[in-house]
């Protein structure tokens, strides 16, 4: 569970995206007892119910709060968060306002080239989408079967009236989307072969569910930094070219494509 603590990190430290080792030892550090379950069921409650831009600072400020103790003061990070959060309640009031799916594969892609790292871990916006489905068919999958985690919490991602994956992201969505593409390069692979095949993870979960041995979490996506990861190298050795402020205005180039 500590590990997974990883993802709001870098949502709220855009620097902390590739610095992947060292954030996941901060993360393994003695913790003291933690209600998990209290903190998903509150988190849930949170991004379900946002009206105003004041719900929408809650949401965030809730997140980092989960994290304060790996993140710096308030008054450092407060920029970011007021980012995120002005994006979060315009994608979640207004359908027209959701981050195109494409729009965060330029984002990410732009990212990519800028720190000269494989032309292969470019994506399409078929792939995001791919991506986005499964993270929120696993959500549903272990929210139903009791797994009351932050990491499982269904409400931050936008869906259809009908429940399936909205075309467009939410802005926190989109943030797990480039910590995703960052560190998990095996769940993009995944991805890959289902738009290849032409099916979603949720089309094969449902398919699954006649044979309920089969379905693992695992199978769908990963949750976990991933070795051999190309994209933390070029990072690294961008950082050790250009400096660590050029990288970070590298990260948050990225994010500002898609939360302004």
């Amino acid at each position: 569970m500590q590990r997974r603590r990883l993802l709001l990190l870098t949502s709220l430290v855009p620097t902390g995206f590739f610095l992947s080792r060292y954030l996941k030892a901060l993360a393994l550090q003695p913790q003291p007892p933690i209600d998990y379950r209290g903190q998903a069921l509150k988190l849930n409650q949170l991004a379900a119910g946002i009206h105003t831009p004041a719900d929408a600072r809650t949401l965030v400020d809730f997140i980092a709060d989960i994290f304060s103790d790996e993140l710096p003061p308030r008054s450092a990070s407060r920029g970011i968060r007021e980012k995120i959060a002005a994006a979060e309640f315009a994608t979640v009031i207004d359908p027209q306002q959701l981050i195109a799916e494409q729009r965060v594969a330029q984002a990410w892609n732009k990212y990519v080239q800028t720190i000269a790292a494989p032309l292969d871990r470019q994506v399409t916006a078929a792939e995001i989408h791919n991506l986005r489905d499964s993270f929120l068919s696993i959500a549903n999958l272990s929210w139903a079967q009791g797994g009351r985690t932050i990491w499982t919490v269904p409400a931050i991602y936008a869906t259809q009236d009908n429940g399936a994956i909205a075309e467009g992201c939410r802005a926190i969505e989109s943030v797990r989307i480039f910590w995703d593409l960052a560190n998990m390069p095996q769940n993009l692979a995944s991805a890959r072969i289902r738009v290849s095949q032409g099916v979603l993870a949720s089309d094969l979960l449902q398919q699954a569910r006649k044979r309920p041995s089969t379905v693992t979490h695992g199978s769908y996506v990963s949750v976990g930094v991933g070795a051999g990861n190309s994209v933390e190298i070029a990072a690294r050795a961008y950082i050790a070219k250009n400096g660590i402020k050029a990288f970070g205005k590298a990260v948050n180039g990225m994010l500002d494509e898609v939360l302004i």
